[in-house]
């Protein structure tokens, strides 16, 4: 997954599907009457114990559905490597 954030220069954070731990979804009231949310990306735990959102995605159109779809890449990927 490659997450890019920014308006005049940019950074771009790449997440790959292996180290996905959690997807997370949050939306305001009206969010949720449009339809809309927020998905937070959470990796797996690093070795000094820390744990981060890796990524929010904003104003993501039907963010249930999207979340289904990581999860399932992600577990995909981490059943084919073992």
């Amino acid at each position: 997954m490659v997450y890019k954030r920014g308006v005049f220069g940019y950074k771009e954070i790449s997440i790959p599907l292996e180290r996905v731990s959690d997807v997370i979804v949050s939306h305001t009231l009206f969010e949720n009457l449009l339809g809309y949310g927020s998905v937070y990306i959470e990796t797996e735990t690093t070795s000094s114990g820390h744990r981060a959102f890796d990524a929010c995605f904003e104003a993501v159109p039907e963010p249930e559905g999207v979340q289904e779809k990581i999860l399932e890449l992600a577990g995909a990927r981490k059943y084919k490597k073992a």
